[in-house]
């Protein structure tokens, strides 16, 4: 039998488009090859060059030979994914912004509870008086991947330690009821100044709802900003 094929690189997910090839051990096999999901076959796509993978895709393969029986089909599973593909929530929460962005409260799937107005720059401000209660929580209708926002602190005096004190928890649920942290941040994470952009959270391919809650506050106001949520694709069946 045929030494059955196999991809370079192997199936698997990636931030960048593949040049993806297909051997065999066996000395002059011949590959044929399919990108529909249907099993080849010796009248399916020859295999002379690699192949430029750049969007999801499944490869199946089979390697023949005039003298020998051919061998298994081998499959691979390759998942693109553009580290850029964000859905960007845009933020303003009153009147006052001199930002042209759209009512957050005003997105499907989003609902806002206990909020305060927004900054000029149309940032979500989360009070001092919704102190354990200030909560945004964004329901989506599509698999989740990877989760992205800017947070900072605003200190309502000259005083740093005006903004001692603060727990803000990042929570995820399939259900809207059972929740898990995503992370819990203090003070010694939340910069004062200026907005920190803080690591990809990896999201449960379950999650439905991702929840910003203001455990505990100070004398200080927390704007967050920026989320950007990323979709997830879904890998080809074999």
């Amino acid at each position: 039998m045929v030494s059955p094929p196999f991809f370079t690189p192997a199936g698997g997910t990636y931030y960048a488009a593949q040049s993806v090839s297909i051997g065999s051990a066996t000395e002059h096999a011949v590959i044929y090859y399919t990108l529909d999901g249907t099993q080849p076959t010796s009248g399916s796509l020859l295999y002379t060059e690699a192949i430029t993978v750049n969007s999801n895709i499944q490869i199946r393969a089979i390697a023949c030979h005039a003298s020998m029986e051919e061998s298994s089909i081998v499959s691979a599973n390759y998942v693109i994914r553009d580290t850029n593909a964000f859905i960007e929530l845009p933020f303003d929460l009153s009147d006052n912004s001199t930002t042209e962005r759209l009512d957050i409260t005003l997105i499907n799937g989003v609902y806002s509870v206990h909020l305060g107005s927004s900054y000029a720059d149309g940032g979500a401000k989360f009070e001092t008086a919704a102190a354990g209660a200030a909560t945004l929580t964004i329901k989506m209708n599509t698999v989740p991947d990877k989760l992205w926002f800017d947070l900072r602190g605003r200190i309502g005096g000259s005083s740093p330690q005006a903004y001692s004190g603060i727990r803000f928890n990042i929570l995820q649920s399939s259900d809207g009821q059972q929740w898990n942290t995503l992370a819990s941040l203090t003070e010694q994470d939340i910069p004062i100044e200026n907005y920190e952009t803080f690591p990809e959270y990896q999201i449960d391919r379950a999650t439905r709802f991702i929840k910003w809650h203001l455990v505990e506050a100070s004398k200080g106001n927390t704007q967050l900003n920026n989320i950007k949520i990323s979709k997830y694709e879904a890998v080809p069946e074999d």
